[in-house]
């Protein structure tokens, strides 16, 4: 994009005070929680148009402002920054299934647009580790960041390396707990803290993100989350194209728990081997889910909860090398 085209959509998406300065062009920071009346940030005029705040830290790409300010949908800023090819020909697709690890993939610039402005800092390691219980390995190979603007912790849906989607869960009290970034769809994929789902395996199915972690981290590496309490069609199907045939639902233990597990076992139950975990060595009444369990009650409930023990047991492996 010229420097003319990047002042003009600057303008039009509103930011104040556009000015054209050498290498950059310096605006006031379009970060909604920094009131800044004096330009302390720029965009560089070179791809992929790195931007950042000198105040506040706000940073990302020309195509990260597009869609989180700007409001343009990831097809209108992919077209303006000129990364068609990486949406059209990668985004969305899901890569083939897989038995076995694959040789990591560079990125596309479009991936990378979307991952650049998060980054691991100490807010990952506060709450993931310290109040959820996730070790700082399981956060680091599972990929996880942080978004500092709407203080979220964010975990990148791969499926093999390819990138599927995007979510947010925040670490204070917002009622909106999970959000959907860069507009990943409910229902279209798995979160995979692995990244690749296991046909050759068991696998254990669970609601949400820190429950997968949880379960992984307990060495069960083949786990997926379904992510919004849902189980779709599209989540059927690609169970069913992907040949898995044991299938644990591990969700949580109250109704919606109950419930999902009965539809996942209606849905699959004529082209899967379908079980769940039972609760009941240590409920006592309160809301029990796979994110608040230790990996020593979580590994006997897989081991010792579900039937055939000696099979599911194979597969517990030690998440540090697998």
């Amino acid at each position: 994009m010229s420097p003319n085209d990047l002042e003009n959509v600057l303008r039009k998406i509103g930011l104040k005070k556009v000015t054209d300065r050498n290498s950059d062009i310096m605006a006031c920071c379009p970060n909604p929680n920094h009131h800044d009346n004096n330009p302390s940030w720029g965009v560089s005029k070179s791809e992929p148009h790195l931007h950042g705040c000198f105040s506040c830290g706000y940073k990302g790409t020309l195509f990260n402002l597009l869609t989180d300010i700007g409001g343009y949908s990831i097809e209108q800023a992919a077209a303006l920054c000129d990364i068609r090819v990486g949406y059209k020909g990668e985004y969305r697709k899901l890569p083939t299934f897989s038995t076995g690890s694959e040789n990591k993939k560079e990125l596309s610039p479009l991936e990378k647009s979307v991952l650049y402005p998060f980054t691991f800092d100490d807010n990952v390691v506060d709450y993931m580790v310290n109040k959820r219980g996730i070790e700082l390995t399981t956060c680091m190979k599972t990929g996880l960041l942080y978004d500092r603007m709407q203080r979220r912790i964010i975990f990148p849906w791969f499926w093999g390396e390819l990138l599927t989607g995007v979510t947010g869960r925040a670490i204070d009290d917002n009622p909106y707990k999970m959000l959907p970034y860069n507009e990943t769809k409910k229902g279209g994929t798995f979160y995979l803290p692995s990244r690749n789902l296991r046909s050759d395996k068991p696998l254990v199915l669970v609601e949400g993100e820190i429950d997968a972690l949880k379960v992984y981290q307990a060495g069960f590496t083949n786990v997926a989350a379904i992510g919004f309490g849902r189980f779709t069609d599209t989540h059927k199907n690609l169970l069913i194209d992907s040949g898995v045939y044991d299938i644990v639902c591990f969700f949580d233990a109250d109704p919606t728990g109950h419930h999902l597990t009965k539809f996942v076992s209606k849905r699959m139950g004529k082209v899967a081997n379908v079980k769940s975990v039972d609760y009941s060595p240590f409920y006592k009444g309160e809301k029990l889910d796979p994110a608040k369990l230790n990996v020593k009650k979580l590994r006997f409930l897989l081991n010792h909860c579900v039937e055939e023990t000696k099979k599911l047991a194979l597969y517990s492996v030690d998440v540090n090398q697998a």
